[in-house]
């Protein structure tokens, strides 16, 4: 659903709060947040596929601060400096 409506249509609509952009191999990142104020605030990494050009966003938990600490998490790292990629693919 989120495709038919356009992520970048959606960040917008939403009124995203952006915490924290950087670049990686992969290209420019970014960590948005939308708060709710009965719920917990949605945070997503933002990230666009290096080969097709496609943009992504990623549900993070809400404690994520920078976009590398988001990026570790989705990949599965506790500590985000253990997560030192190499590559893309």
């Amino acid at each position: 659903m989120l495709e038919r409506y356009g992520i970048e249509r959606f960040i917008t609509a939403a009124k995203t709060e952006l915490v924290h952009a950087d670049s990686d191999r992969g290209g420019e990142r970014k960590l948005l947040r939308i708060p709710f104020s009965d719920d917990e605030p949605l945070v997503c990494l933002q990230v666009h596929c290096p080969s097709t050009g496609a943009l992504y966003i990623l549900r993070v938990p809400p404690s994520m601060r920078t976009c590398h600490q988001a990026a570790a998490w989705i990949a599965g790292f506790d500590n985000p400096a253990d997560y030192k990629p190499l590559e893309e693919t």
